[in-house]
């Protein structure tokens, strides 16, 4: 009874069938940034003084700072939430204290969020959609899901948005939500992969668009060759930008290093790895991976795709050194004796050869709208063919949550469900010849 009074509480029926047109009107609008390193359009502190009222409501107990657990100085937040079906505890960064408590208490949101389904959801098989000839996701080029393993037992499916084709099109339920209680839906890897959140449906829909290409990127750069590793190293300063000079130099000063490697594929959209590592892990007998620790940023603004890896890879510092998240394993604090990975990592650090600069391939756009714009330009170029949103319906938030897909983008090839797609292979091509 409790889970379903929580249901009613958040889910208006009414609201699910408007979601869409208000996602599609809202992209239609011409809305700015507040700051050049914000795309919302309010400061965060604004964002998580709206917010605030609602954490209990979401069983979030707590939001606070973990910077001064580590030697950085950049900020990293955390939000707990014992009750979750997925994780309890999550973090968030950004480029001081506001940016990093919004952040974690955001993701914290929009994972509740998923977890609950609309009351309205659709019980149907794969091949009655396809024989009612309904227009539906392209699953058969979604990573994240093994048609071949569905069968033929009904599932549930939601509405979503292709902001290619401007239809709306039928989502199996299970790409979309999360709940990780149980037995997984056979033929789905759940995953938060384009699940975002915002001021605005267009600032939630650009988060998630942003993090789906930055997926593909990492999963196609650990696909590369250690040559090409090598040749893709970036020089931080050359960006030319005070924040991230101070990020470096807060990193230098802490006796780290800070490895930027430029991971931007075909599509064209700037994205970055960085990694931070003690300067000394070479003549340590004691190296964990808990001691290399990466983080991806991507954004069509490269400053913006550079400061979201850079702060990121903080992140990973200190979520390892709080200890607290669900799913680590015991792995990264073991200690590695002759390790090959660790010991590339090393080598792409202290290797010698110049770090080249990044140039940025186009004009940086004028508002959130023509962002996404712009990205599903330089997606449709590359061969993709739909770009679904399905947004989230709630009574009380006074903020927007998505669900991003994009059939033809790749993800880290880890899971049961998971399909290799045609950009890994030419990736894996490349790297052989």
């Amino acid at each position: 009874m409790r889970e379903n009074k929580e249901t009613e509480h958040f889910r208006d029926p009414k609201k699910n069938g408007n979601a869409l047109e208000t996602l599609a009107d809202d992209l239609e609008r011409s809305s700015a940034g507040v700051s050049e390193y914000h795309d919302r359009a309010v400061t965060p502190a604004q964002t998580l003084a709206a917010i605030r009222p609602h954490l209990r409501e979401f069983g979030i107990t707590r939001v606070g700072l973990l910077t001064a657990l580590d030697v950085l100085n950049i900020p990293v937040a955390f939000a707990t939430r014992p009750n979750s079906h997925t994780l309890s505890v999550f973090q968030g960064k950004g480029i001081d204290n506001d940016a990093a408590m919004t952040s974690a208490a955001m993701e914290a949101i929009e994972t509740r969020i998923a977890e609950i389904p609309p009351a309205d959801l659709t019980q149907a098989t794969v091949e009655s959609i396809r024989a009612e000839h309904a227009a539906m996701i392209d699953l058969d080029n979604v990573a994240r899901c093994a048609p071949d393993e569905i069968g033929t037992d009904l599932i549930p499916w939601c509405s979503g948005l292709d902001i290619l084709s401007g239809s709306s099109v039928f989502v199996p339920w299970w790409l979309v939500g999360l709940d990780h209680r149980g037995e997984r839906p056979p033929g789905f890897e759940q995953s938060s992969d384009g699940l975002a959140s915002g001021n605005t449906p267009s600032e939630a829909v650009l988060h998630g668009l942003c993090e789906l290409v930055e997926r593909d990127a990492w999963a196609l750069t650990q696909l590369k060759s250690p040559q090409r590793l090598k040749e893709s190293r970036i020089d931080p300063a050359a960006f030319g930008d005070a924040v991230i000079d101070i990020m470096t130099d807060r990193i230098t000063r802490a006796g780290m290093r800070l490895l930027l490697l430029d991971m931007t594929t075909d599509i064209g959209v700037p994205a970055f790895l960085a990694v931070i590592m003690p300067g000394n892990l070479s003549d340590r007998v004691d190296a964990r991976w808990a001691h290399v620790c990466g983080g991806c940023g991507c954004h069509p603004d490269p400053v913006r795709a550079a400061l979201r890896a850079i702060t990121e890879a903080a992140q990973s510092r200190l979520t390892a050194i709080a200890g607290s998240r669900d799913d680590f394993s015991p792995r990264i604090y073991q200690r590695l004796d002759r390790s090959e990975a660790m010991q590339q990592v090393v080598e792409l650090c202290e290797g010698d050869g110049r770090m080249r600069v990044f140039q940025a391939r186009h004009p940086r756009a004028a508002t959130i709208q023509e962002t996404i714009g712009q990205i599903a330009g330089r997606l449709a170029a590359s061969g993709i063919e739909q770009i679904v949103v399905v947004p989230f319906a709630h009574r009380v938030l006074p903020v927007s949550v998505v669900r991003v897909i994009v059939p033809g983008l790749e993800v880290d090839i880890s899971g049961q469900y998971i399909q290799l797609g045609m950009r890994a292979v030419n990736t894996m091509r490349g790297a052989q010849s």
